[in-house]
């Protein structure tokens, strides 16, 4: 069935992590692997011709917090290889997350940034999840960061590289050089003002004039961190020439405020910025990536890959989390609306999507947990009969069998109901993870 993982990424990645940790003062790296059993009754998510199959997977997964005293290394991975028993599709490869990697040459002075990302995203929104309409979106980028200054007056200079490349559309691919400058001033050790000029260059892979763009941003930021609440507020604006077409110009904001009381967690948040269909969110809703979660990953806007345009994403987050319900419980609530609006064609997408999660430690090796997420999608413009609301419920429980060996299993159903179809699925999962790094 070619489950293998790669040996080549297996064996850098166990390098990579092993080395850091012999050397840290401070090292935290997990690595593990272990296969998964899933049973879909709608391979596809289609509302005919439903295929019931099983989905055979290898996963492998690399946490790592390691620090030196010159060097960060900050990554969250996951890697898989699965096959499917009826062929309803191509066996598939798959790595998600996120890596960043900062060394201190001159201290104070100089910075080097190695940063990675891997998301899945969907080709169309509009149509279900499948192979066939998703691809992993990989962005690479090296930045050199140059200070000047003490601690309550410093300068800030930093000239960035960026790669982005998609699996499947590689025409959507794209090339970024940017340049940062900012100020920043403290008033306190707890209170900080920041000032920011960047300019960024971006020359896209599409034969199409208009594709390639160069943007100009100005932004101001107050940071603010107490004891228990911390906050952020900034406000800007950007403004992209491109090729060919009319000039854009955009208010951007970022608001943040995370409050913190023992048991309890509030965070709030509100953003508006301006990207591209070619890097989207630049990788930045990457979530879900658990060994003993074989769920999709929260998925990022449309794109057709034969038209590139300027999106504006605006976005607002609420979450909660209590672990006071009982001795050994954790409550977490969400609430994100997503909108994607698309300059050129005149369209827009919003998603809002909300969740309940409740998860209790029945023992020091068991426990259990169960989620509702319902969701809404809305589209305007020539997509606007694609609309379309969605539910998910699971439930899940996972056993540790001895201090490196764990099981878990997974029951859920998924229901989408839409203008244009409907579809509902059931699915079981069950999968060992053997922990070989610690």
């Amino acid at each position: 069935m070619g489950l293998f993982l790669p040996k080549r990424i297996v064996r850098a990645v166990v390098g990579v992590t092993a080395a850091f940790a012999a050397c840290s003062a401070a090292a935290e790296i997990h690595f593990s692997v272990g296969p998964s059993l899933e049973y879909t009754s709608n391979a596809l998510k289609t509302a005919q011709n439903e295929i019931s199959e099983q989905r055979y997977s290898i996963n492998a997964l690399l946490r790592a917090d390691v620090e030196t005293p010159t060097v960060k290394l900050l990554g969250d991975y996951s890697l898989s290889r699965s096959s499917y028993s009826e062929d309803s599709q191509d066996d598939k490869n798959s790595i998600r997350g996120s890596l960043t990697l900062t060394w201190e040459q001159i201290a104070r002075a100089l910075s080097w940034e190695l940063s990675s990302s891997s998301a899945r995203v969907l080709r169309n929104n509009t149509g279900s999840v499948s192979n066939a309409n998703s691809e992993d979106r990989r962005i690479h980028s090296v930045a050199a960061i140059l200070s000047s200054g003490d601690p309550a007056d410093y300068i800030t200079l930093t000239p960035r590289f960026t790669q982005v490349n998609n699996q499947e559309s590689s025409e959507n691919d794209s090339t970024r050089k940017s340049l940062t400058a900012s100020f920043t001033h403290a008033f306190s050790p707890l209170t900080k003002i920041s000032v920011a000029l960047a300019r960024e260059d971006v020359d896209s892979d599409l034969p199409i004039a208009s594709a390639d763009y160069d943007k100009t941003s100005y932004s101001v930021m107050l940071r603010r961190e107490l004891r228990r609440i911390s906050y952020h507020i900034g406000a800007g604006s950007s403004s992209v020439s491109r090729r060919g077409l009319s000039d854009y110009d955009s208010t951007n904001w970022d608001l943040s405020v995370v409050y913190d009381y023992g048991t309890q967690r509030f965070a709030a948040a509100a953003s508006r910025s301006v990207s591209d269909t070619s890097t989207g969110d630049g990788n930045l809703r990457i979530s879900g990536i658990s060994a003993n979660d074989a769920g999709e990953l929260q998925l990022d806007i449309s794109r057709d890959p034969s038209v590139s345009d300027i999106v504006v994403l605006t976005r607002y987050g609420f979450d909660w989390q209590d672990e006071a319900l009982c001795r050994a419980c954790t409550l977490a609530v969400s609430l994100d609306i997503d909108n994607s609006e698309f300059v050129s064609r005149n369209e827009s997408d919003e998603e809002i999507v909300a969740s309940w999660d409740f998860r209790r430690q029945v023992s020091s090796s068991s426990a259990f947990g169960f989620l509702m997420s319902p969701s809404r999608v809305d589209f305007s413009g020539a997509r606007d009969d694609a609309d379309y609301k969605g539910f998910l419920i699971r439930a899940s429980a996972d056993r540790t069998l001895s201090e490196d060996v764990s099981v878990y299993m997974r029951i859920q159903r998924e229901e989408r109901n839409g203008d244009s179809f409907d579809y509902d699925v059931n699915s079981a999962v069950v999968g060992f993870n053997w922990e070989l790094l610690r």
